[in-house]
């Protein structure tokens, strides 16, 4: 069910010759990598859901909703620590104190409006705040439903409450449409500071944009 392959640098042909594998391989990945793992995963389950059926129960339903909104805090973790490496890290030439490395609480929580809030001060402070009031409007709609990222994981809490809101109803392909447009758009800053990181270590004012 499970062997080591020991450690690889990319990932191997599944197929039946020397070196190949015929299972899939794990364990060469990044937080952005996940992410999209996840919004794939969430995709897929989501087709199934918005499939019509007699009943409005859908085994799927949790884990879709659970895999868009972890795709979208493992990216908004990835683009944090990234501008911590890159903005954060480098002084601006007017000398202007940039705002301190992101608080290790926030990273390590799963709050979605803690994490976009931090994002967007630090993004507004170095004057690269591409995100609009729609893709906050949406992931403080996603937080509101799981403040604490537990609600879609569990059915009850520790005092035996019920986690999730009851008698609500969802409209899954509106929610995989509205949590991909911001996914995406947080996917390109990524990859913009990405791409400044590469090419202009000093001097963040002359990032490019898009």
């Amino acid at each position: 069910m499970f062997r080591s392959i020991g450690k690889f640098q990319w990932y191997p042909v599944r197929g039946s010759e020397g070196d190949d594998v015929t299972g899939v391989v794990i364990g060469q990945g990044t937080d952005p990598a996940f992410a999209t793992a996840f919004l794939k995963a969430a995709s897929h389950l989501a087709a199934d859901v918005g499939k019509p059926t007699p009943s409005s129960y859908h085994y799927f339903a949790i884990p879709a909703l659970y895999c868009f909104r972890h795709a979208l805090e493992l990216m908004l973790k990835a683009v944090l620590r990234e501008v911590d490496a890159v903005l954060t890290a480098c002084p601006a030439p007017e000398n202007e104190p940039a705002p301190p490395a992101t608080d290790p609480a926030i990273l390590g929580s799963h709050s979605l409006f803690a994490l976009e809030r931090e994002l967007t001060k630090k993004l507004q402070h170095h004057g690269y705040d591409y995100l609009v009031d729609r893709h906050r409007a949406i992931i403080k709609r996603i937080h509101d439903i799981d403040p604490g990222g537990m609600s879609l994981r569990y059915g009850i809490d520790k005092k035996g409450q019920l986690l999730l809101p009851t008698g609500w109803e969802v409209q899954i392909m509106e929610v995989e449409a509205a949590v991909t447009e911001v996914f995406e758009q947080l996917n390109l800053i990524y990859w913009v500071l990405q791409g400044y990181s590469l090419s202009n270590p000093i001097g963040h004012r002359q990032m490019w944009s898009y």
